[in-house]
């Protein structure tokens, strides 16, 4: 790894890379994540660098596809030289780099990988850098929510692969653990177009509350139609589905979709109080190009960027994947502008933030 990482000085540029859906159905998600990221190797780029080097981001498009996920990252660390990966999109093609031994025969990181999945975080991968939390914490924030409403009878509408199994698995335990139950689902396959099912075995239950583990464009085709279909519930959307936009793009009118909660495990990126989105939006503004718009994808895509620029600023030596993630574990009480990230002492979840904002009848997202 140290004879690839000088070839990648030799060539004076550090190569970093990311495997992110451009195309297909989470392409609403891929494309500001990916964006976001490319504003902060853009913005430290046009002030020289790392230590006068610049740095090289590789975007490749994997459509959502884990084997492609797979493929591409062999690529970034294999052929291009990477010393670290960012924004990898899904359980599945995040849980392959791991049992795939991938990332461990490059010795490179992942930071920011976009996954609420308990099972990856199982697999305590010393590679993976969270810089969100997962699915247990969105469950149990939900379903605190919704005990607060009074409600004990709970509805999953979820992917049904290991994001979403993770996600219905959640909400069953922080049920159980306050008296209440999931009492109906809603599954649906990857990537699927027709999720009339789902939309039917939850509207025909009557349950009060349905809690939602899915990608943003088949959230906001959910929500359209199960209200327009069966105009009932609360919708408590896990951050998988964090675009405020497109939720609302697919509904009627904005104020058909006022009242659906949002699970953010990064602050509002459109905040005025929080400096991580002030830093996010400025940057944006400035490198984004002309029709990016805030959004939670983003805004994840700049923090990992963010978290990988500090850990290369702090490499002392060569630049390689080890010295990256010798770097990442290094941050203890780490500030990236009003967020605080800790990965020290093994630790690789390095910050639970969690709260839920409501649209409000204008279209805005309200904490």
């Amino acid at each position: 790894m140290c004879a690839v990482s000088l070839q990648a000085q030799a060539a004076n540029e550090i190569v970093v890379g990311q495997s992110v859906p451009l195309t297909g159905v989470a392409a609403s998600v891929g494309i500001p994540l990916a964006a976001g990221t490319q504003a902060v190797i853009d913005a430290v780029n046009a002030t020289g660098g790392i230590r006068g080097t610049k740095i090289k981001l590789i975007t490749l498009d994997d459509n959502f596809v884990p084997a492609r996920s797979h493929e591409n990252v062999k690529k970034l660390v294999g052929e291009d030289k990477a010393v670290a990966v960012l924004n990898v999109i899904g359980a599945p093609n995040s849980e392959g780099l791991v049992k795939q031994n991938i990332l461990s025969d490059a010795n490179v990181p992942l930071i920011g990988p976009f996954t609420a999945s308990s099972g990856v975080r199982a697999l305590k991968s010393p590679h993976i850098f969270f810089v969100a939390a997962g699915a247990q914490h969105e469950a149990d924030t939900m379903v605190k929510q919704a005990r607060s409403m009074g409600l004990t009878r709970f509805g999953v509408m979820y992917q049904n692969d290991l994001f979403g199994q993770d996600g219905l698995a959640e909400v069953q335990r922080a049920a159980k653990e306050v008296g209440a139950e999931v009492t109906a689902t809603g599954p649906f396959e990857r990537n699927a177009e027709d999720i009339q099912p789902a939309i039917d075995a939850l509207g025909k239950s009557s349950v009060p509350v349905i809690f939602m583990f899915a990608p943003g464009v088949t959230s906001a085709k959910f929500a359209a139609m199960y209200r327009k279909q069966y105009g009932k519930g609360t919708l408590l959307i896990s951050s998988s589905a964090g675009s405020t936009s497109a939720i609302v793009a697919a509904a009627p009118t904005p104020a058909d979709a006022s009242g659906i909660g949002l699970v953010q495990v990064l602050p509002n990126p459109a905040s005025n109080k929080e400096g991580i989105s002030k830093d996010y939006r400025a940057h944006m503004s400035k490198y984004g190009g002309k029709d990016w718009k805030p959004s939670s994808y983003g805004l994840q895509g700049y923090v990992s960027g963010r978290l990988l620029v500090d850990a290369l600023r702090a490499v002392q030596g060569p630049v390689t994947g080890a010295s990256v993630i010798d770097a990442l574990e290094a941050m203890k009480k780490h500030a990236v502008s009003s967020l605080v990230y800790d990965f020290s002492s093994g630790n690789r979840q390095g910050m639970t933030y969690t709260e839920i904002g409501i649209i409000g009848s204008a279209g805005k997202l309200l904490n």
